[in-house]
């Protein structure tokens, strides 16, 4: 099962507990080397969940390895992503989400392939020195870089979780404002949305499809910023491939390494790339945080920041 299946969580049940305990179930999982998991979402077996369940089971689903919404209800009806419509926009929202990551969950499964990373990971795998991080708690990260804060009670529209203590601090995903780790914070929970964090220093790779994948059609592909505040260089990999054939063996996949380097006034990026994979995006659009004043360098030359963007045939290989 470690080399070959994706693998889900066994029956569950639609309700409440089974949303919380999946997560810590799923954690455990991915520390035993079954990276590709996840759970039923809304429930397998039991009455349909409700309006709210439902939605921040969603929420929380599209942020693991697999998802797929599966039932068997108790009361012979199924769960499907439109079976409440008043609250389809916010189905329709996460999936979505879901849909622009999948460029940074391929990265992270290529990492699991190659290098034995979780994908799933609790806050203590990355952060053993801050000791609040072992304490039982409803977080847990998607690779290094993603703190996710999943609702699992009902009725809660705000969120509290310990920012593990990383010395560089994180990036709220929605507002993109900046919080220094090792602290207790409280972020609104709209029902519409789950709370999410980055880690500062990382870079996400976003892409703009929405419909189904398809390699030859995910023809731009963005990589959002999260620098650093303080002097300090981190780095990062944007993998990809067709998606269908064994051609990486061969170096018929994209590398692409980055680096930041940041300070008081400038931010540095530069790339290195392996492999001749030529993906369907030609231009990487390159992003900052909202309110980012400091200059910003790609490849030795300052750029505007609203029209940052590097050519991928132009990058250096090794």
């Amino acid at each position: 099962m470690q080399r070959y299946v994706q693998t889900w969580s066994g029956d569950n049940r639609t309700n409440w507990t089974s949303l919380r305990y999946n997560i810590r179930m799923g954690l455990g999982m991915s520390l035993s080397g079954l990276y590709n998991v996840g759970h039923d979402v809304g429930g397998f077996s039991g009455d349909k969940p409700d309006a709210e369940l439902f939605v921040r089971w969603v929420q929380n689903g599209v942020m693991h390895p697999r998802f797929t919404i599966h039932s068997w209800n108790d009361d012979h009806t199924v769960n499907e992503p439109w079976m409440y419509p008043s609250v389809t926009p916010a189905i329709r929202a996460a999936i979505e989400l879901r849909y622009r990551l999948l460029p940074y969950l391929y990265t992270l499964l290529w990492q699991a392939h190659a290098d034995d990373e979780p994908m799933l990971r609790p806050t203590f795998l990355d952060h053993e020195h801050d000791a609040q991080t072992f304490a039982e708690c409803d977080e847990f990260l998607l690779g290094r870089d993603v703190l996710v804060a999943s609702v699992v009670e009902a009725g809660q529209r705000e969120r509290t979780l310990w920012l593990p203590d990383n010395q560089t601090g994180w990036y709220d995903f929605a507002t993109q404002q900046w919080y220094s780790g090792g602290q207790w914070i409280t972020l609104p929970a709209p029902l519409e949305t789950q709370p999410m964090l980055v880690r500062a220093g990382a870079a996400l790779p976003f892409s703009q499809r929405l419909r189904h994948v398809d390699a030859q059609a995910d023809d731009r592909r963005t990589l959002q910023l999260y620098p650093l505040q303080a002097k300090g260089v981190s780095n990062g990999l944007v993998f990809e491939d067709d998606g269908e054939s064994w051609g990486y063996q061969q170096g018929n996949a994209l590398w692409l390494s980055w680096e930041m380097r940041s300070d008081a006034g400038a931010i540095h990026l530069s790339f290195t790339r392996k492999g001749d994979y030529q993906p369907a995006w030609k231009t990487l659009q390159i992003a900052l945080p909202a309110g980012e004043q400091r200059q910003l360098f790609v490849e030795g030359v300052a750029v505007d920041s609203a029209d940052a963007h590097v050519v991928l045939a132009q990058l250096a290989s090794h």
